[in-house]
């Protein structure tokens, strides 16, 4: 197993995780209108996706950070290297 590949799958269960918060919140969103004589206002269920989203994209640019960093310094070991022969 690579450190690659785990952070691959550290990084997918930190997404599969918050889709389930995601999902949860949306359906409370559609209980809450079904039962209140007003319906939820679009700006909430606006407001839960982009936040969702942000989240997202949060988890996803530290990923590529890391990965520019591992590819950077496994890039500057091989150069190293070579200098060395």
């Amino acid at each position: 197993m690579s450190s690659g590949w785990m952070r691959d799958m550290t990084t997918a269960q930190k997404i599969q995780h918050r889709l389930v918060d995601f999902q949860f919140d949306w359906a409370e969103l559609n209980a809450r209108d079904a039962v209140r004589p007003e319906p939820v206002p679009v700006q909430d269920y606006l407001a839960l996706l982009r936040s969702f989203l942000a989240d997202i994209s949060l988890i996803t640019r530290e990923e590529t950070s890391e990965w520019v960093n591992d590819f950077q310094s496994a890039a500057a070991q091989l150069t190293d290297h070579a200098a060395k022969r």
